[in-house]
């Protein structure tokens, strides 16, 4: 429950580009098409290297191409997703250091994927008293009107691109209700 004298300060915001979680998606369509430029670097390498003209030595090549490519293309996708995770934990972790001067609500890259994922908040104490709360919010923009699908056998393929969601990660600050108003009405009514 929000009051009316709450704040809030947006402290990152990134897009699903930037870090979803998932370096690995797309992999199999990666190591598809890695297999098909195997294939294609195997029918080359025919014509130099004879023991290629056999067939399963050219599948065995053109796999073993399309491991390589793909085991290289998601390992960089994922140390990119990883550096920008730890650039992202930083930047959070400072501010919550800054605001709470207690180093053990710092976040840890699940406490963050459970947050951004549950969209739930986590509760700050400040010098004891609670007020501060860290949440995320994520923002899928309207997506624009669907392009007509192609028909395959009559069923329908869906090509539309997944949309980019956008990510907010902000500080809800509540002063706290300290009894004052109770001690307002205290002294009101001793005069």
């Amino acid at each position: 429950m929000q009051n009316s004298n709450s704040e809030r300060r947006i402290l990152t915001s990134f897009t699903s580009e930037q870090w979803n979680g998932r370096p690995g998606t797309g992999g199999c369509s990666m190591f598809i098409g890695a297999v098909i430029i195997g294939y294609i670097l195997a029918g080359i390498l025919m014509i130099f290297i004879p023991p290629l003209r056999n067939g399963s030595a050219a599948t065995i090549l053109a796999f073993i191409v399309g491991v390589v490519i793909t085991w290289a293309g998601i390992g960089s996708s994922a140390s990119l997703q990883k550096a920008f995770l730890r650039d992202l934990l930083d930047k959070i972790n400072d501010t919550v250091l800054g605001i709470t001067g207690n180093p053990n609500d710092r976040l840890s890259a699940s406490d963050l994927r459970a947050l951004i994922k549950r969209q739930h908040s986590r509760s700050l104490l400040v010098n004891g008293v609670p007020g501060v709360e860290l949440r995320s919010r994520q923002n899928t923009p309207p997506s624009p009107a669907p392009k007509p699908s192609a028909k395959v056998k009559g069923k329908p393929v869906q090509n539309q691109p997944k949309p980019i969601v956008t990510t907010t990660i902000f500080i809800c600050m509540t002063a706290p209700d300290l009894g004052l108003t109770s001690f307002d009405r205290l002294l009101d009514s001793g005069e």
